[in-house]
């Protein structure tokens, strides 16, 4: 009998032991997942920061708004520029989606740019997707990105911004309105009419 209860003690003993060690060890994986998690994080806000990415975003502000979205592919420092700020975005919100904690802070921070860039870019990844260059998910991140940040109540108020739904871009000649929806189709300036 007495080797039995020690036995079962020891059982016991060894099951407490080891749940104190799984949960030591999640708790150690979930500071891990958060620290990664954060350097990606700083990582792209750095990279959103260096002046090239700065350069490019002004180059879709005053080039790009300008040209007509298949002008786009015929200057090369404007499609770069254009190619590199849809990229940082789609990373941008394939993060925030990720950890649902950073949104709010990924569209505090970037949400009016990346509504303003997609209010310029929304017409060229159509035309890319309609003449077959491209997937119909082109860029579908940095529209979800622009969605979100536009119906984000941290956008709401800013200048750039009205019911956050539409983008006035003033590139140094004209004042361009353009809606985040209007693609330059039918349906996308119906939709566009249709939003407060």
């Amino acid at each position: 009998m007495e080797a039995q209860l020690v036995t079962a003690l020891g059982t016991v003993a060894l099951a407490l032991v080891t749940m104190g060690l799984v949960l030591y060890a999640h708790r150690q994986a979930s500071s891990i997942k958060d620290t990664l998690f954060l350097q990606g994080m700083l990582s792209m806000w750095q990279e959103l920061e260096k002046q090239a990415a700065r350069e490019y975003r002004r180059q879709v502000y005053h080039k790009a708004a300008r040209l007509e979205p298949e002008a786009i592919d015929d200057d090369d420092d404007v499609r770069q520029a254009v190619e590199s700020v849809a990229n940082s975005f789609d990373y941008l919100e394939e993060l925030a989606c990720v950890e649902k904690r950073l949104r709010s802070l990924a569209t505090r921070f970037y949400g009016v740019t990346g509504v303003r860039c997609w209010a310029v870019l929304k017409p060229w990844v159509g035309y890319m997707v309609s003449q077959g260059r491209r997937a119909g998910d082109f860029h579908q991140a940095f529209r979800d990105f622009a969605e979100k940040a536009a119906n984000d109540a941290g956008c709401g108020g800013r200048p750039e911004i009205n019911h956050g739904r539409d983008v006035w871009i003033d590139n140094g000649e004209e004042v361009i309105h353009r809606s985040i929806w209007d693609d330059g189709t039918s349906e996308g300036r119906a939709q566009a009419s249709q939003s407060p």
